[in-house]
């Protein structure tokens, strides 16, 4: 059998090349990545994200697969491999409009730090935010720091006023 994947970019992405390849994940079977061999653009956008969208021919091998089930495409564009490093989703908090990880700077210290979240993968994303190799960014407790920044910022009443 061979099938055709319909792989949708992310909102906001676009590929101004040619892409020949992917891999193909199938939810259950992560560790068995298919082979897409590209066959170019789609001629419609995606129709779940308005976005531009490849299309793959994928040969179906030891599992199931039916039409309309959802993939998860990894592109091979060519060009430099960008330099970064892949953020969990637990590790960002919002504020104002923005994105934001706390790094810890000593012990009992923590800075917070702008990233830009416009290369999502698995679980996460992946930034070319300049961070070092010593650095530790949160994964757990976040938000409990986000709050614990703005806690001092709250205006408390006096007891009896207004009454």
């Amino acid at each position: 059998h061979t099938l055709v994947a319909e792989v949708d970019l992310p909102i906001g992405t676009r590929v101004d090349q040619p892409v020949s390849t992917a891999s193909i994940i199938v939810p259950g079977h992560e560790h068995e990545p298919l082979h897409g061999e590209g066959l170019g653009l789609a001629p419609t956008v995606g129709a779940r994200t308005q976005s531009q969208s490849f299309l793959f021919r994928v040969s179906q091998v030891g599992f199931p697969l039916r039409p309309g089930i959802a993939v998860t495409g990894y592109l091979n564009i060519p060009g430099e491999p960008l330099q970064g490093v892949m953020i969990p989703q637990s590790a960002v908090v919002r504020l104002v409009g923005k994105a934001w990880v706390y790094v810890q700077i000593a012990d009992d210290q923590f800075t917070r730090r702008e990233i830009a979240l416009d290369r999502p993968v698995a679980d996460g994303w992946f930034t070319t935010a300049t961070f070092g190799t010593s650095d530790r960014i949160v994964v757990r407790g976040a938000q409990m720091l986000l709050s614990e920044e703005f806690k001092s910022q709250i205006q408390i009443g006096e007891e009896g006023e207004g009454g």
